[in-house]
């Protein structure tokens, strides 16, 4: 049944729409993944006085997004992708990321003009503007039956298991161990609201994303003369 539905969502349909989808609003908007990228980053360091105390600053915002992308998909999804597709799985990713960027922009900003308060917060995402622009209700709460049992009950394991397991082979400590230890963490974070999630991320994830880079550095400087063969491979 798995292989059935997967072969469905991860058809070439589904490619063609991601790549298609990014390109159309690439051109339309007249690629504003580059002409506002300095923009971006002169708003993703400034600081604003918020008069809503529970509200999060843009990096903070950032680090929280930026914690659920860095993981098992930046590293086993890509030697996945690279084993079964080759490398020039690599010069896709390349695409899908630029183009991609620019159905973020557009799926964030759907999400901020279609937000509502509820009890002095705000709420919002595609379930709201699939409900208010589409007129598709039933198709809003559809995508949040899905979301809450993908990254509530699926994604979550896939993350905690690579964790576990990695702790098993270099520490030899049980897997449950480390199972418990990473839901304690993880409820003393989540019960603390948005504001400590936000907190934790602008903790983490730069530490996290500074040593994914400099990994990687590490791995081409050790490999530097081959650097043009994998660039002439993708």
């Amino acid at each position: 049944m798995l292989n059935i539905i997967n072969d469905i969502v991860w058809s070439p349909a589904i490619i063609l729409l991601l790549i298609g989808t990014g390109l159309y609003l690439s051109v339309r908007t007249r690629f504003l993944q580059i002409r506002y990228f300095r923009q971006m980053v002169r708003l993703l360091f400034r600081h604003e006085k918020r008069e809503n105390q529970d509200a999060i600053s843009s990096f903070q915002g950032f680090c929280l997004a930026l914690s659920g992308r860095i993981g098992c998909g930046n590293i086993v999804g890509v030697a996945t992708a690279i084993a079964l597709g080759g490398p020039g799985a690599v010069f896709w990713m390349w695409v899908t990321a630029f183009l991609g960027s620019a159905t973020a922009f557009a799926e964030s900003t759907m999400a901020q003009a279609c937000k509502f308060s509820f009890r002095g917060k705000f709420y919002g995402g595609p379930s709201c503007y699939m409900a208010q622009v589409l007129g598709k209700k039933w198709m809003g709460v559809l995508f949040s039956i899905l979301i809450l049992s993908g990254y509530g009950m699926l994604q979550m394991t896939v993350q905690a298991n690579s964790v576990a397991t990695a702790f098993e082979n270099s520490f030899s400590i049980p897997t449950y161990v480390t199972g418990i230890g990473l839901a304690f963490i993880l409820c003393i974070i989540t019960f603390g609201g948005l504001k400590r999630l936000a907190v934790t991320a602008t903790i983490v994830t730069p530490f996290m994303s500074i040593a994914y880079i400099l990994l990687a550095i590490l791995v081409m400087a050790m490999h530097y003369e081959r650097i043009p063969e994998v660039f002439r491979l993708i």
